[in-house]
Formats: C-alpha cells, sequence, structure tokens
C-alpha cells in the first residue's frame, strides 16, 4: 500500500532572519491534507455496504444454475494445507488455465466465451466441489 505524507516543516524565525531566508510559516489550517488515491476511502466502504445490503434483499450475487448446462472440463492438478490454514487446490479448467483456489472463490469463464462463472463450494483432501451459475453483480475496477 501507498501512503502519501504530507509534512509541515517549521522553523525558528530569529534563525531564519538571521541566515536571511525570506519564508512564510504555514499554520496547519492552510495546510490541505493530501489523500492517497489508491486507499479505500469512507464513501467506498459505505457504498459497497449498501450494495452488499440490496443484494442480499434482490437475491443477487451468484445465482446458482440450474439444468443442464455447459461447462468445461476440469481437472485437479494438486492441493495443499498447511496447518491450520484453509486447504488450497490447483484446479485447471479447460480452455482458461489453472487457478489456485480455496472455499469461497469465484471463476469467471467469460474468457472462453461462456457466460458462466464456478464458485469453489469446498476443497478438502477428497477433492474440490464446485457449482456452476451466473454473478449478477457489478464491480468496479479503479
Amino acid at each position: 500500500m501507498l501512503f502519501v505524507v504530507a509534512a509541515l516543516i517549521s522553523f525558528e524565525p530569529s534563525a531564519a532572519g538571521a541566515a536571511g531566508n525570506n519564508y512564510s510559516l504555514a499554520s496547519p489550517s492552510q495546510v490541505r491534507s493530501v489523500r492517497d488515491p489508491f486507499t479505500t476511502s469512507d464513501q467506498m466502504y459505505s457504498e459497497t455496504a449498501s450494495q452488499s445490503a440490496t443484494r442480499a434483499g434482490n437475491g443477487q450475487g451468484f445465482v446458482p444454475g440450474y439444468g443442464p448446462q455447459n461447462i468445461p472440463k476440469m481437472r485437479l492438478k494438486g492441493f495443499m494445507n498447511k496447518g491450520t490454514k484453509k486447504m488450497v487446490a490447483l484446479l485447471e479448467i479447460e480452455g482458461a488455465g489453472v487457478y489456485l483456489v480455496t472455499e469461497g472463490d469465484e471463476i469467471g469463464l467469460q474468457a472462453i466465451g461462456q457466460n458462466t462463472v464456478v464458485k469453489v463450494v469446498k476443497v478438502d483432501i477428497n477433492g474440490v466441489r464446485v457449482q456452476t451459475g451466473q454473478v449478477n453483480q457489478v464491480i468496479l475496477v479503479q
């Protein structure tokens, strides 16, 4: 994360006069705060919270698919578990590539021409359980 820091430098007026510098002192009220454009603002947090509440009320978000669906072939390449952390797996989706996934991840298949999302339901030593469907949400990329 990148932070921008604005500093107010103060000095003794007697020392400035002795050195012959004609600098004016800036009061703290004159210094304008600088916002880092890469940090999340309070407005973004409030907007995200309202979108989440709206999605929950309208049934938006991940919508499971029903009936016969055209999904690509998938292969489990391997998995890893380290201590008490969540288990992760390498899931290969034909035509889309290999993904490092954990429980709750959603992979969009738009890159291979499908308007479908694969949601990882569970990762354990028996394999990876996935569910296909669609995601009805707008994602803001800045």
